[in-house]
């Protein structure tokens, strides 16, 4: 298959970026990439922008002068970044405007303004004025995104349920056809990867038990096409466990075995974690998510209480940095196991984890058990109130 193309002649910028309030001059690797833009209505406002590949603690931070901005710096193969606002990343309140660039080893130029709504900041009315890859992404992503038009999601099981059967599948149709239609040359695939994971972390018109053979099929093909070259990518690592899982179906949850660091940057095993206890919840989290915690403030008085009774609690952050979730453990105070996987952690696909907060209880012997449950109270209640029959069913 064709490579994309990556030179690795690297370009030293001393003179340019020299406005970025945070320096990230990462070691020379794969190629350089510059970022400038003309802003109109953004002055003196800051800008970061985030690279998955490179976490988003390390983001760059600049200033807007005079109406631009510029980014510059290496990677060691082309991935999709991010630019924000930095300021959303300081309120942390899991609303944010993100604007999407592809590095590829070239220059980008982009125009826009900046517009608020709903006390959020916005670039629109943008034109990409260099950069063919990024001028094809910005063609192709308006006929991208209107092909979801109709693509609801209700509180209502009901109503969704309604959804699945009468009005995805048409949707899933349209969006594959779209896909096909744009996103099958290699030339793009930095492009195409990325709006592939888009469809298959959408575990509602994407759920692989309301997909047919055929558009399993066709998913399995759009991914033989993207350049191997990207591999080891986050993008990469997510849409493969995607497609192992395509035919996993079954309605019963397996456990899998992850490695995720703690607090103190310790290496932690889930299984290891787990046999020492009679039941563990894996609780899925991220800052943003209100109910994730309102769970953890709530019950971080009873956590104690219940691991006498031999239930653990494993919570498992999903957030795009590590500063976010060490500032929202400390808020909450967390006292139970707290791991951090991070946002592109293939955990997430492994357990089709579809929004949060969610939460898994695994038994010693490594089999998930179905219970419902708000708080621990009730866990620890449900749990203990089996039958013996019933926990010979477990």
């Amino acid at each position: 298959m064709k490579n994309l193309f990556f030179g690795t002649a690297l370009i030293y910028l001393a003179a340019s970026c020299n406005n970025n309030e945070k320096e990230v001059t990462p070691e020379p690797k794969g190629s350089s990439y510059v970022i400038q833009g003309e802003i109109a209505g953004g002055e003196g406002k800051r800008l970061a922008l985030y690279i998955p590949g490179q976490n988003l603690d390390n983001r760059q931070i600049t200033t807007i002068v005079d109406g631009r901005f510029e980014f510059c710096g290496s990677l060691e193969k082309p991935e999709n970044a991010f630019i924000t606002f930095e300021k959303e990343h300081e309120q942390q309140d899991g609303y944010m405007s993100i604007y999407e660039v592809f590095l590829t080893g070239d220059t980008i130029k982009l125009k826009a303004e900046v517009a608020e709504k709903h006390d959020n900041l916005f670039l629109e009315n943008d034109t990409i004025l260099q950069s063919a890859i990024n001028q094809y992404h910005h063609a192709t992503n308006k006929n991208f995104r209107k092909a979801y038009d109709g693509a609801m999601v209700f509180r209502d099981s009901i109503k969704n349920d309604s959804m699945r059967r009468h009005i995805y599948p048409a949707i899933r149709s349209r969006l594959i056809s779209v896909y096909e239609q744009y996103y099958t040359n290699p030339d793009y695939s930095v492009v195409n990867l990325s709006r592939l994971r888009q469809l298959t972390e959408d575990r509602f018109l994407f759920d692989p038990r309301d997909l047919s053979e055929v558009e399993k099929t066709q998913l399995i093909s759009f991914f033989e096409k993207i350049d191997t070259a990207l591999e080891g990518t986050p993008n990469y690592n997510v849409v493969s466990v995607a497609m192992a899982n395509l035919n996993n179906t079954g309605k019963d949850k397996e456990f899998i075995d992850f490695t995720l660091p703690d607090m103190l940057g310790r290496d932690q095993q889930l299984s290891a974690i787990i046999k020492k206890n009679e039941y563990t919840v894996l609780d899925f989290w991220w800052a943003g998510c209100l109910p994730c915690r309102k769970f953890n403030k709530a019950n971080k008085e009873k956590y104690e209480a219940i691991k006498q009774q031999g239930i653990e609690v494993i919570g498992i952050n999903v957030d795009m940095g590590r500063k976010q979730w060490e500032s929202a453990s400390r808020q909450d105070e967390i006292k139970w196991v707290n791991l951090y996987a991070g946002a592109d952690s293939k955990i997430q696909g492994e357990y089709k984890i579809t929004s949060f907060p969610t939460k898994i209880v695994v038994d010693r012997n490594f089999k998930v058990i179905e219970v419902d449950f708000n708080d621990l109270d009730e866990l620890q209640e449900k749990l203990f109130s089996f039958s013996p029959l019933e926990k010979e069913k477990l």
